[in-house]
C-alpha cells in the first residue's frame, strides 16, 4: 500500500522481500523518536509505527506516512501532513538510502536544521 497523507492509495503487495533491512528500521526509528512519534495523530484507518515486532517491516504493514518500493523493501517515501508531527529530523534519515521525497509541510512542531546525512540520500 502506498500513504499520502496517511491515505491507502492502493499497491499490489509483493512479500518478496525476505526481511527488511534493519538499518531501516533504525532510521525509521530514529525519526520516530526525534519527531515525537508517540503523539502523532494517525488517519481514522491509519496504521502506527510498530517497532515492538521482532521483524517489522513498515511496507508490508502498511504503516501510515510510509511509501515503499514495489518489492517492499525499502521506504521510498515519507508524507507527513497534519500529523503532529515535533521535533527535528534525526541524523538517521540518511540510512533511508532509497528516500526520494519526504513531505512535513504544514507541520508547525518541526524545528532544528537538516541533518548533514540527509546529503547522503539517493
Amino acid at each position: 500500500m502506498n500513504r499520502y497523507k496517511g491515505m491507502t492509495t492502493g499497491m499490489v503487495v509483493d512479500s518478496s522481500c525476505a526481511s527488511f533491512p534493519i538499518t531501516e528500521i533504525q532510521a525509521l526509528r530514529g525519526f520516530y523518536e526525534a519527531g515525537g512519534g508517540r503523539h502523532w495523530k494517525y488517519p481514522k484507518d491509519g496504521v502506527p509505527w510498530n517497532f515492538t515486532e521482532l521483524y517489522p517491516n513498515p511496507c508490508i504493514q502498511n504503516w501510515s506516512f510510509v511509501g515503499c518500493a514495489s518489492n517492499n523493501c525499502s521506504v521510498t517515501k515519507l508524507v507527513f501532513q497534519q500529523s503532529n508531527f515535533s521535533g527535528y529530523i534525526s541524523e538517521s534519515i540518511g540510512n533511508l538510502t532509497n528516500l526520494v521525497v519526504i513531505d512535513i509541510q504544514n507541520e508547525k512542531k518541526l524545528n532544528g536544521i537538516l541533518p548533514r546525512s540527509i546529503g547522503e540520500i539517493y
